[in-house]
């Protein structure tokens, strides 16, 4: 059988949604945040409705936990909001992301602000939506990681917040251009502006050169061990919602692909290579 490249075009939708799970992404965040000592040490809880995906310059579309390099992370991301029926619809949200510092920090000493955004819209007709940010309000512009060589692997966490009606900026932060700050009380801002509910978060790290002391490395999260593999297994379907990590999840290479879409890659090069055997011989 050989495909031409308009067969492609249809056939690839088809395979993107076979391979589609968020509600399966969702628990695997889930369990990569407590995996990562995010949960309970920076979040009480974590129980996002939606995965949200990040690219830098517009290249890899990554999950959590993925390792990249200073280089890779200078600019703002792309943010894309995989949701699911639990989703909670809000007309405005904040995004914030900070930095988490290696595993084992005490973060009730504070964490760095990197990105505060408030009024941030999300738009789109189908999945992923769109994370908008031009016409928000940028508290504290993106600035890009930038760990301390040897300090080891950093965590740095995007959340994405429901804002509601009410809500109203603190007095020292509702200036625009309000730079990074160290030691900056991520909960207690959450807490005292009423956000919420957490739509969505997920992390990455960052390292520059070699760790000087012992650090724990955050364990991989088999994905298939999951409750939700195994209820998708014994089914025998999925759920068409985003896009479905399988295997296993854990840090990544500094190419910040994720498993889920190394899987879909490939599937979609083997097509890919098919189709183009196939045109050549047309």
């Amino acid at each position: 059988m050989f495909f031409t490249l308009s067969t492609l075009a249809v056939l690839l939708p088809a395979v993107l949604g076979q391979t589609v799970n968020i509600p399966l992404e969702i628990e695997s965040i889930e369990a990569l945040f407590t995996s990562a000592q995010l949960v309970p040490e920076l979040l009480p809880t974590f129980t996002p409705t939606a995965a949200l995906h990040f690219s830098f310059d517009n290249q890899t579309d990554n999950t959590a936990d993925q390792a990249l390099t200073v280089q890779q992370v200078a600019t703002p991301p792309t943010l894309h909001l995989y949701t699911t029926s639990a989703t909670t619809a809000s007309s405005l949200y904040t995004l914030i992301m900070v930095d988490a510092d290696v595993v084992g920090t005490d973060e009730s000493v504070g964490q760095t602000r990197h990105w505060l955004v408030n009024d941030v819209s999300v738009s789109g007709s189908g999945e992923p939506l769109s994370v908008n940010l031009d016409n928000a309000t940028a508290i504290t512009n993106f600035a890009g990681p930038f760990p301390a060589a040897g300090s080891g692997p950093h965590r740095y966490c995007l959340f994405l917040y429901a804002q509601p009606s009410t809500f109203a900026a603190p007095s020292d932060l509702n200036t625009p251009g309000t730079p990074l700050a160290n030691n900056w009380d991520f909960a207690g801002y959450v807490n005292s502006t009423g956000l919420g509910p957490l739509v969505a978060g997920t992390f990455y790290t960052v390292e520059q050169g070699t760790a000087s002391t012992s650090i724990p490395a955050i364990p991989t999260i088999v994905t298939s061990t999951l409750p939700g593999a195994l209820s998708t297994s014994s089914s025998g379907s999925q759920t068409s919602s985003g896009s479905s990590p399988s295997g296993s999840s854990g840090s990544g290479s500094g190419s910040g692909k994720s498993g889920a879409l190394s899987n879909v890659a490939n599937t979609v090069g083997v097509i890919a290579i098919a189709a183009l055997a196939g045109a050549a011989l047309l």
